[in-house]
């Protein structure tokens, strides 16, 4: 019968309109900034890069499963939305300060959206409070936490202080103001003892929750490396 049908609207010249399928691929394909392919491809990377004993890089693995197509597609279609000139100053500032490994710690932050508001009311690219700015930064306008370059020169401020580029857990941890009951030095080998321990679900998750920021971040960083740094080198 669909054969029949298909012939008569050949014979008559008139075409079938397109399948949902068909329309859905097209729409994805033209908001795609990179394929199924190299986000597998990416991901099989970064699992390779963390699958090492230690933690907090073996808790990645937890994590591995945000390298997803339409995450990953978000992610850089915000990135790329920032002005090119706005992305190099970004760059580079983090690279000056000695945090580029840091640089896409804004991905798992907000999404690399600058407008993003948290409903705890962080705001922007790097998720910093208003009082956290005003203390750390002298920024004195909340406004100001939306434009971008001020926003990651904030953040670089804070992480400095914090200690990121001494001890990379410890600075995050501060950074992002999670759990301090565990001293900065063997951070995690403490919160993943407290966490066997744990004699509820709820208290292993409360646990478990404040150990994950850090391999997020680290996911996030790899993220950006591979499909950013990665394929811009590649393109050269």
């Amino acid at each position: 019968m669909i054969a029949i049908l298909l012939v008569a609207s050949l014979l008559s010249g008139s075409i079938p309109e397109k399948s949902w399928v068909g329309q859905m691929k097209e729409k994805i394909s033209s908001l795609e900034m990179v394929s199924f392919k190299q986000v597998r491809e990416a991901k099989t990377r970064i699992r390779e890069k963390y699958s090492r004993s230690g933690l907090p890089y073996r808790l990645v693995n937890r994590v591995i499963g945000k390298v997803g197509y339409y995450h990953v597609n978000d992610l850089l279609r915000n990135w790329y939305a920032l002005p090119a000139g706005t992305r190099d100053k970004i760059e580079f500032m983090f690279a000056d300060a000695g945090l580029k490994h840091l640089t896409f710690l804004c991905f798992y932050e907000s999404g690399a959206n600058p407008n993003d508001r948290s409903y705890a009311g962080a705001i922007g690219l790097y998720q910093i409070m208003p009082r956290t700015a005003k203390l750390h930064c002298g920024i004195d306008l909340v406004e100001d936490l939306y434009d971008p370059v001020v926003n990651a020169a904030c953040a670089i401020e804070i992480l400095i202080e914090k200690g990121a580029r001494e001890n990379l857990v410890a600075g995050l941890v501060y950074y992002n103001g999670k759990r301090k009951e565990c001293p900065m030095k063997g951070y995690f080998n403490c919160f993943w003892e407290k966490y066997q321990a744990a004699l509820t679900p709820e208290e292993k998750e409360k646990y478990l929750r404040a150990m994950m920021y850090v391999p997020n971040v680290l996911l996030h960083q790899a993220i950006g490396e591979e499909l950013i740094w990665r394929r811009e080198v590649a393109t050269k």
